[in-house]
């Protein structure tokens, strides 16, 4: 796979899986800044994308599926961070991966953070390491489930005290939404051909959960 040099759809693209607010809905300011690690591998004959569901804990986004990734430290650049916080939860290889673009920074309603997605790929299945203390589960899933419109749903959920209209992929009994699932969207609509292209021949796409 070869980097991403197209030019970034940003909003339009993440507008498809952004949740539906009120129209006075206001963006709270931006307070810090934090990047996330996008690991694509080939995985039983197919490009995969891993997740993590966070261990619940008392934090805003205890519970979810996201992007290993996190809140920028002192004098620390992006892509750093990001390398840095997939080490820390995945056990991730910094040297075993190669950075291949980065997508459009995304602000956060909860942490009220500026996101920084970057996509990396490796040839080979990385060997994981969760730290348990961060990471319930690593979700490995196909990108072919992504590209599946049946895979996609919507439902009306009340965030505070708003009745939110939230989209989001499904899989298996995982939900993934918000800023993952806008991160998604977008490495979707730019990177459709590669992965297309790159297919091989295999069952219908499975998830692994670790």
């Amino acid at each position: 796979m070869h980097g991403l040099s197209c030019d970034l759809p940003g909003p339009h693209a993440h507008r498809l899986m952004s949740p539906v607010r009120p129209a006075d809905f206001i963006m709270p300011q931006i307070d810090s800044l934090a990047a996330v690690l996008v690991i694509i591998y080939p995985h039983q004959y197919q490009w995969t994308i891993a997740l993590i569901q966070r261990t619940c804990g008392n934090y805003p986004h205890g519970g979810e599926i996201s992007f290993p990734g996190g809140k920028l430290e002192e004098m620390e650049e992006s892509r750093s961070a990001a390398l840095r916080e997939a080490q820390e939860e995945l056990g991730l290889d910094p040297d075993s991966v190669e950075i291949v673009g980065k997508l459009s920074p995304i602000p956060t309603v909860a942490t009220r953070y500026l996101v920084q997605p970057f996509v990396c790929v490796t040839e080979t299945r990385p060997a994981w390491h969760p730290h348990p203390r961060e990471v319930a589960h690593i979700l490995e899933i196909p990108v072919s489930h992504f590209l599946n419109p049946n895979n996609r749903f919507q439902e009306i959920r009340e965030i505070n005290d708003l009745q939110v209209e939230i989209p989001f992929f499904k899989m298996a009994n995982y939900k993934i939404w918000g800023v993952t699932a806008m991160i998604l969207c977008e490495l979707l609509q730019i990177a459709r051909p590669l992965f297309v292209s790159r297919k091989q021949d295999s069952p219908d796409g499975e998830i692994y959960a670790t």
